[in-house]
């Protein structure tokens, strides 16, 4: 991420306040007038929803198996980047040990947010048509101990599709855009649900502007926390309604996410037609895998990938590195890098220990220095007649573990806000991955003029 504020100094709980904040103001912002009207008519509502009316997270069966095969094993985190009505629409989705109906229920319970989801003060519904509500909430955001609770509020309209739809839409608010929908889709005969939630949230004052303009990753983040904390708190609200075993993906079953990716390509393309994707698989260790599709053929990925001292070249983060030792079956590198959260900016110094199978997989350790326990792999898959690959690159750090007062900042946000912590994971893979990919969309000409030129500056 780009850096937008460098914080030197001050105190954690400082810290944590202010990058907390900065994630409220996507759920939570003081209301003013709008011109709004106070009813509805559904013949309207194609036209009030039009940022989501015509979008489904699943489309058919087909995609229902392939992507209920993923959400066993984890949270899935699509990213749709090519809508007409907003920027782009970020989806959440987690496997639910409840009804869809359940799960309807409880999204239209909405007088009693506050008993289940986070933050919620209170919550009122007003009706304004048929299935139509505006609903006004009223949040406190309770971030380190000790600090009074921030009071903040907001609406928006939604529209109920019963029993597997509600779309809403800005309604009053400082707002630029508040748009998104719940979708439910019964598997097992209807006994469990495939829950997601679809977002774009843009606050219109003027910290939130300046900063997203300055770093357009912190958007995404906010927006990807929120939907990674809504729909944590509707499973575990829905199945305490139904008394039912909470679901734990990936219990019982063998391999990562990454196995189950590479044997499903086809599901992986389709949603990388979409933008982008990233699987989020909790437990003892949080890890975090994301798949991109690089313009080139295996083997040249693979090299690439493995050549640390052109790290700094195309990576933004990396600031230096240093080739300690290498050999056909791996290699030991010394990283420099920053890592930017907005106003957080955290510099690291560590060695990865890295093996190696060419050309399809590449795994690492950590070996000394900061983040001990971070570690990842690389696997390449051959496709369109092996001109091109899928890279699934698979990742692991404990984010409370950074070093230092920006580090303890990050750790009381987290702490504050356990959706932060996904969401930070799946989007240092992501802009990762999304390096190494956009470095491979240029040409070899142009590769290498960059490389020269950033190689005879250091």
């Amino acid at each position: 991420m780009k850096n937008v504020f460098k914080v030197a100094s001050g105190s954690p709980a400082i810290l944590a306040i202010v990058f907390s904040i900065i994630v409220g103001v996507f759920l939570f912002n003081s209301i003013e007038a709008a011109n709004v009207k106070k009813t509805y008519t559904i013949k309207e509502m194609p036209q009030v929803m039009s940022a989501t009316w015509d979008y489904k997270v699943i489309n058919d069966d087909t995609e229902k198996q392939a992507i209920l095969s993923l959400l066993e094993r984890g949270q899935l985190i699509v990213i749709n980047e090519h809508t007409q009505k907003t920027k782009w629409l970020i989806t959440a989705g987690i496997l639910i040990n409840a009804r869809p109906e359940t799960l309807f229920s409880v999204i239209c319970d909405m007088d009693n947010y506050q008993k289940f989801m986070p933050m919620t003060e209170g919550a009122k519904a007003i009706d304004r048509g048929p299935n139509i509500i505006e609903l006004n909430l009223t949040l406190k955001l309770k971030i380190v101990k000790g600090i009074p609770a921030i009071p903040m509020n907001y609406s928006v309209l939604h529209y109920h599709r019963p029993p597997y739809r509600s779309d809403w839409t800005y309604y009053s608010g400082k707002f630029e855009s508040n748009d998104g929908f719940y979708q439910f889709v019964p598997v097992d005969d209807g006994n469990s649900t495939m829950a997601f939630y679809t977002i774009y949230s843009r606050p219109r004052i003027p910290i939130a502007t300046n900063l997203f303009e300055k770093d357009p990753n912190l958007e995404l983040v906010m927006n990807m926390s929120t939907a990674v904390m809504v729909t944590r708190a509707l499973k575990k609200r829905a199945e305490e309604v139904e008394k039912r075993e909470p679901f734990v993906p990936g219990k019982g079953m063998t391999g990562t996410a990454v196995d189950a990716m590479t044997k499903d390509p086809k599901t992986v393309k389709l949603l990388l037609s979409r933008g982008g994707l990233i699987l989020i698989e909790d437990g003892k260790r949080m890890w975090a895998t994301t798949a991109v599709s690089m313009d080139a053929p295996q083997g040249e990925v693979f090299e690439l990938i493995t050549r640390y001292e052109k790290y700094p070249c195309y990576m933004s983060q990396v600031k230096k590195t240093e080739v300690l030792k290498r050999s056909p079956k791996g290699a030991r590198a010394a990283f420099k890098l920053s890592l930017d959260y907005a106003i957080l900016r955290i510099p690291l110094k560590y060695e990865l220990s890295y093996l190696f199978n060419p050309p399809t997989d590449i795994t690492w350790k950590w070996a000394a220095g900061d983040i001990p326990d971070q570690e990842g792999s690389w696997k390449f898959l051959p496709v369109e007649g092996s001109k091109k690959t899928l890279g699934f690159l698979r990742m692991t750090m404990d984010l409370r573990t950074l070093p230092g007062m920006a580090g303890a900042g990050l750790k009381a946000s987290i702490g504050g806000q356990p959706s932060l912590e996904p969401a930070l994971m799946g989007s240092q893979t992501l802009i990762n991955a999304r390096s190494t990919r956009d470095f491979l969309r240029l040409s070899p000409a142009q590769r290498k003029k960059k490389i020269d030129e950033c190689l005879a500056n250091k």
